[in-house]
């Protein structure tokens, strides 16, 4: 697909053998990406929440015999469970933060599904804008404005913001831009890219 493509060649920042890594993909849809990511030599755990979806990738998984990819009809508020806790080297964040309604908590939970030393590719829409369209004032505080359900789209400014809180620092992304995007280390070594 073209997210992943995306990371591979453009960024690079995904390589192309995957043997020996354990991957997280969270929204995975109908699983698509987790194919991908399987044919690529990863073990994959596949997380949606839309049981129908994760139907068609069980379905996917034994019709083409695939067997070091797991679909888990799970939310992203699961993975706080301890068999998600520091267990993967890449968690693929794919479409899915523009969607929560607290996505800090979203991004910290997804940060701590890594192990040290791991990645998280992080693809979310942001608007262009140099108007203020949303803000993160913290968790006792409103947004200057409203959002609507369902999704929306923020400034990279207020994507900093999260990630930052969801990890603990204001020292989080230091880095460079590539395409577009930028990516940061953390202080305890794990890796973001966005």
């Amino acid at each position: 697909t073209w997210l992943i493509s995306m990371f591979m060649d453009q960024l690079p920042v995904l390589p192309r053998d995957l043997t020996g890594k354990r991957v997280l993909d969270i929204g995975c849809w109908t699983g698509g990406t987790s194919l991908i990511l399987a044919q690529m030599g990863a073990s994959v755990v596949a997380v949606e929440e839309v049981k129908k979806y994760v139907d068609c990738l069980e379905y996917l998984c034994k019709s083409f015999g695939v067997s070091n990819l797991q679909p888990r009809n799970l939310s992203l508020y699961d993975l706080t469970a301890d068999e998600f806790q520091d267990a993967f080297d890449i968690v693929l964040f794919g479409g899915v933060l523009y969607h929560l309604s607290d996505p800090v908590l979203g991004a910290r939970i997804t940060f701590d599904a890594l192990r040290d030393q791991g990645t998280c590719l992080l693809e979310t829409a942001v608007a262009r804008s140099k108007d203020r369209i949303l803000e993160y004032a913290g968790k006792d505080e409103p947004a200057a404005v409203p959002v609507p359900i369902g999704s929306f789209r923020h400034r990279m400014s207020c994507m900093r913001s999260w990630t930052r809180a969801a990890i603990g620092t204001s020292r989080a992304f230091s880095a460079r831009r590539l395409w577009g995007l930028k990516t940061g280390w953390s202080p305890s070594g794990r890796k973001w890219v966005r």
